[in-house]
This record gives structure tokens, sequence and C-alpha cells, in this order.
């Protein structure tokens, strides 16, 4: 379904008008309708434009973040004793 930019824009600034004269939870509903109205606009404007600098748009891959091993098989030196192999050496 495409909307016109033009209906978009007059969406977007009743918005604002309401948002500018309410405050509260009732101008936050408002502004959150604007920038639902803003991202919509702004991801037609991405499929609508192809991109001129492949280099630009990359996707970033995230890695899955791997805690580092914590003793990794070597035993904690501790020159009171206190730590042995079991859980319940004190």
């Amino acid at each position: 379904m495409n909307v016109s930019d033009q209906a978009l824009f007059q969406k977007m600034e009743e918005e604002l008008r309401q948002a500018k004269e309410l405050s509260g939870a009732e101008q936050n509903a408002h502004l959150h309708t604007l920038k639902i109205l803003t991202e919509l606009a702004l991801s037609e404007t991405k499929t609508d434009v192809a991109p001129q600098n492949d280099a630009a748009h990359i996707p970033h891959e995230s890695t899955p973040a791997v805690p580092p091993a914590l003793n990794q098989g070597k035993k904690l030196d501790m020159s009171d004793g206190a730590n042995g192999d079991s859980l319940f050496d004190f």
C-alpha cells in the first residue's frame, strides 16, 4: 500500500499540532505517533532510492558475545589455601 508523501506530511503536521496543544501522557502519545510516521517516511525513502555507494550500506553482522573462559583449566593460586578443588573447601 503506497501512501503519498503529502498525505503522510499532513498527518505528521496534525500530530505535531496536537502534541503542542497537550501535555503529559497525551502529548507523549502524539509524539510517539509522529516518530512512527517519521520512521515510515524514512523507510519509504530508503526503498525508493537505490544506494549509490555499496561500501556505505554494508550490513553490520553482529557477532555473538562469547564470555571468556573463567579459569581455562587452571587453578587459582591463593596463598591462604582457601581455594581448593571443591566448592566446599574454605
